[in-house]
């Protein structure tokens, strides 16, 4: 599969999970070489989703960064301190960006390991955000919300299955449609909505 060349695909999906008939592909290089080639000669996709620990590598990444025509990226299982956007930032038509997290927050909680991350100058095009299963346990940091306060074209905000709690909506002031889907609410702490 990974050898072919569809000159209409629009849409690759890939979890490093998937298996090809009794094979599992686990993520030796091998495999992520023969993934990221099979992107490159996709430039042409406008969607790419992508879970476990593909989008942790950075050949791979730059790969993606290469997709001028890409729109969404879907990005499950996702490692916030494992990924660097600073790859995607010649993704200039990107306009979705959806965010699964493994539901354990690895890493996104620690402000001082994302800091080297600049988000905000690399998705500038992003006019839509989707951030779900963070975990019954864990409100979306604010510091994300500081990010997002700084994309000046997002105009849609999407948390799934999150703790909605204290959310700085006066921060998010360019936002035209916002859905809470499955929002997790305390009642001890209300919302700001």
């Amino acid at each position: 599969l990974l050898r072919h060349t569809f000159p209409i695909l629009e849409r690759f999906c890939f979890r490093s999970d998937f298996t090809f008939g009794s094979t599992k592909l686990t993520h030796p290089k091998d495999n992520i070489e023969a993934l990221s080639e099979f992107v490159r000669r996709h430039g042409y996709l406008k969607t790419v989703e992508v879970g476990g620990e593909l989008f942790r590598n950075c050949e791979f990444l730059l790969a993606i960064s290469g997709c001028d025509e890409l729109e969404e990226l879907i990005l499950r299982d996702f490692c916030y301190n494992c990924f660097d956007f600073s790859h995607l930032q010649n993704l200039s038509k990107l306009k979705i960006l959806k965010i699964r997290f493994d539901g354990d927050l690895y890493g996104l909680c620690d402000r001082s390991q994302c800091e080297d991350i600049d988000f905000s100058r690399a998705l500038q095009s992003l006019k839509t955000v989707e951030i779900s299963e963070v975990g019954d346990r864990y409100a979306v940091p604010n510091h994300i919300y500081d990010v997002l306060s700084q994309l000046q074209n997002l105009c849609e905000l999407r948390l799934r299955s999150c703790y909605v709690n204290d959310i700085p909506w006066t921060r998010l002031t360019q936002l035209r449609k916002v859905h809470l889907t499955k929002g997790l609410v305390e009642k001890s702490c209300g919302s700001h909505l």
